[in-house]
């Protein structure tokens, strides 16, 4: 976003930094470093984006891996092109729980269903339905041509 960019919602503006202090943005394309776990990399997210102590960030990191179903790969490499590792769901997963160490009200994803398959694709979206009930979280997103299962997933189109 340039200097001069806002963002309205419920016609009030938003600068970047102020939107940044209630929600976030996941982008369509994951970019986690191949060597790290989900947990280091839900460490580092949570040092750099929060002032949380360090027990405090192990009790995000704990919950976080819970919530994402990331506790039975959370030592596995993100892995790549070079390394083998997660699964793209996992992958996803992951991604989306960068954003989430702040615990944001509002939660933008585009296709966070991209490149996965059905059972994938239905299973991310469970996660952030779940998101939404137990932390109370507003989710928009994108999705081309979802599948019956994901559409009933969705409160509204």
């Amino acid at each position: 976003m340039s200097d001069d960019s806002h963002i309205s919602i419920n016609n009030s503006q938003y600068d970047a930094a102020k939107f940044l202090k209630f929600g976030c943005f996941v982008e369509q394309e994951e970019a986690l470093w191949q060597g790290s776990t989900p947990r280091e990399i839900f460490e580092f997210c949570a040092k750099i984006k929060t002032n949380m102590s360090a027990l405090q960030i192990k009790k995000r990191v704990d919950y976080l891996l819970y919530l994402l179903g990331l506790q039975d790969c959370q030592h596995t490499p993100c892995g790549g092109m070079f390394i083998d590792g997660l699964s793209g769901g996992e992958r996803k997963r992951t991604s989306i729980g960068c954003e989430l160490v702040t615990l944001p009200k509002l939660i933008i994803l585009d296709e966070p269903t991209s490149g996965l398959d059905s059972e994938c694709a239905l299973s991310i979206m469970k996660y952030l339905k779940k998101l939404t009930k137990l932390n109370n979280t507003t989710i928009i997103c994108s999705i081309h041509q979802p599948s019956s299962k994901i559409m009933a997933l969705c409160d509204q189109v």
